[in-house]
């Protein structure tokens, strides 16, 4: 290997490191070690030349081992490259370092297609600024930050949120000129995602309901589903905070959970898809999720025979669907008690036939009455 380049989040290079390389001619760095071993760059090339970062470790190495070197200023980029929400909030993350090298996880219930790269200059580097395969950074606002320093904040929409859902290291790099000086300087930094693959899972729930589930996961997982009974106290607890009719849906309800390594920090949105059938297209659905403490609620319509929901981590769910067929029927049973209340059999018929046998009967009496007393 003839050109090696060191990341600037390099602490320590053993003894003898590069000397089996007797071919290397050039080295970048843009590292500051602290630890050096012994004869790192001894080999017999003589045509070695280190480009380091000037007053660092390796320069003075440089000096004292009489190997030709050239010295590049330090990069002004002064924090990890960092990732907010719309309101300007950081977005949990696992590690972050030195310089622009970031460890980025999935953390849970993050969107990050509604997030933006940030990044941090000391000086001003212009309005806007281009990272092949972020995209283009504007200035977004300068802040005090203390000891009478200043930082320069751009910002970049992400347009790539699949890429924090599968494990990988992405190298990128940014040139920026300062306005105050005219320098241009180029930093090259690495995201490191710690993540796991967008997959979907699909189950057959029973010989009504098909379920499918997409997140981010791992290799080794699968989808477990469950009926729970009606007798249950779960489902108990769950049709009682049903918004339709009870009386005139059909409910399905099911322990829903993911086996593997399907695990806390790294769980992300969960998108449930319940296949319930064509024959309920356009009907209203509840579909209700018992979490922890409480019961969250979502309401649908089904479209192309499918209800869908996006959630943030499983447990029990129940699905009400609205049927006519069953509000039809009863209907129907209302018309027929309806039509026989007509008949001359009903209650009306009789009070009436009632009222006129007592009206019969007190004249009869008045007669009476009338003749005794004219005896």
């Amino acid at each position: 290997m003839k050109k090696i380049e060191l990341p600037s989040n390099i602490t320590t290079i053993g003894d003898y490191a590069f000397s089996d390389n007797s071919a290397l001619t050039e080295v970048i760095s843009q590292a500051n070690p602290q630890n050096l071993g012994k004869n790192v760059f001894e080999i017999e090339n003589k045509d070695l030349t280190l480009t380091v970062l000037k007053g660092t470790s390796l320069e003075k190495y440089a000096k004292e081992n009489n190997i030709k070197y050239n010295t590049i200023e330090n990069d002004i980029v002064t924090a990890i490259i960092d990732i907010v929400d719309k309101n300007g909030a950081s977005q949990p993350r696992m590690g972050g370092a030195d310089d622009l090298y970031s460890f980025i996880g999935l953390p849970k219930g993050s969107n990050y297609g509604e997030c933006y790269y940030q990044l941090y200059f000391e000086e001003y580097v212009g309005n806007t600024l281009s990272v092949e395969g972020l995209g283009t950074f504007t200035y977004e606002k300068k802040e005090d930050v203390g000891m009478q320093n200043e930082q320069y904040i751009y910002k970049c929409k992400i347009t790539n949120p699949e890429m924090f859902y599968k494990a990988g290291t992405h190298e990128y790099s940014v040139t920026y000129t300062v306005e105050k000086t005219n320098k241009t300087y180029t930093t090259k930094f690495e995201i490191e995602v710690n993540g796991f693959e967008i997959k979907t899972y699909k189950v057959k729930a029973d010989k009504k309901i098909g379920i499918s589930l997409t997140g981010a996961m791992g290799d080794k997982n699968n989808l477990k589903v469950d009926t729970i009974d009606k007798q249950d106290a779960t489902y108990v607890e769950m049709v009682s905070k049903l918004s339709l009719n009870r009386e005139n849906v059909d409910i399905y309800a099911y322990d829903i959970n993911v086996e593997g390594e399907y695990e806390g920090e790294y769980e992300g949105e969960l998108t449930l898809t319940f296949d319930v059938g064509e024959e309920y297209n356009g009907k209203k659905a509840n579909i209700l999720h018992m979490k922890d403490h409480f019961i969250e609620k979502f309401e649908a319509t089904v479209e192309n025979g499918k209800v869908t929901v996006t959630v943030t981590e499983l447990s029990p769910f129940m699905i009400a669907i609205e049927n006519t067929s069953v509000k039809t029927e009863k209907t129907t049973e209302k018309k027929k008690e309806h039509k026989l209340d007509e008949t001359p059999k009903t209650g009306t018929t009789f009070e009436i036939a009632s009222i006129l046998s007592v009206i019969t009967l007190i004249s009869i009496a008045g007669i009476v009455i009338t003749n005794k007393y004219k005896k």
